[in-house]
């Protein structure tokens, strides 16, 4: 659940303010959330930066909804969405298996998983996916969904990563690693650490 304060609506207000004294690069998200006031605080504080919102209630219509941008895009990256953020636990379809799912379509896809269980959906998406993904702890507030979205220095460092990790098939981190390569995630965010220092795809 979103955690939305009185001071979240102000954060919002000075969101609508910055988008207009400073533009942002645009970025065309997919959101897959099941609560709908969540949703919609979503949509608030994203447009409010300028940036293209399309929200789904469930990972089957978010996965329809990506099939059709696709097929409409016709094979130009430009047009498709530049991020998705899923919600890891969701009626009909989960996040994870959407995320598997958008993967085979475009294996380059940027992906972002809310949870509020972090080091489960780490452990899951390294099995599932071969990858570590992008994660933004449930409760949180507005201005973390806003931050990570427009911070792309994370999702590029991961991305180079991931191609070494999709190469060791063999590599099922224990719960020690897990939690290291957890905590590195959370430094990374505010700190850019390198986490290669924990994957070593030397060995």
């Amino acid at each position: 659940m979103l955690r939305c304060s009185v001071g979240d609506y102000y954060i919002l207000t000075l969101l609508s303010i910055r988008a207009l004294v400073k533009v942002m690069p645009f970025v065309k998200i997919l959101i897959a959330e099941d609560d709908d006031n969540t949703g919609e605080l979503y949509m608030v504080a994203l447009g409010a930066r300028g940036h293209e919102v399309i929200l789904t209630r469930n990972g089957k219509d978010c996965l329809a909804t990506y099939k059709a941008a696709l097929k409409k895009s016709k094979g130009d990256s430009k047009k498709m969405f530049d991020v998705v953020v899923l919600d890891y636990s969701m009626p009909v379809m989960d996040g994870l298996e959407a995320a598997k799912r958008i993967l085979e379509l475009k294996p380059d896809q940027r992906l972002i998983f809310a949870s509020a269980h972090v080091a489960d959906t780490l452990a899951e998406a390294l099995r599932e996916l071969r990858m570590v993904v992008e994660l933004l702890p449930k409760p949180f507030a507005i201005q973390d969904l806003v931050n990570i979205i427009e911070d792309k220095k994370v999702y590029e460092q991961l991305s180079r990563i991931n191609v070494d990790i999709k190469r060791l098939k063999t590599w099922n981190p224990d719960h020690n690693q897990l939690a290291a390569l957890l905590e590195e995630l959370t430094r990374l965010r505010s700190t850019h650490a390198d986490i290669k220092k924990i994957i070593d795809v030397s060995q």
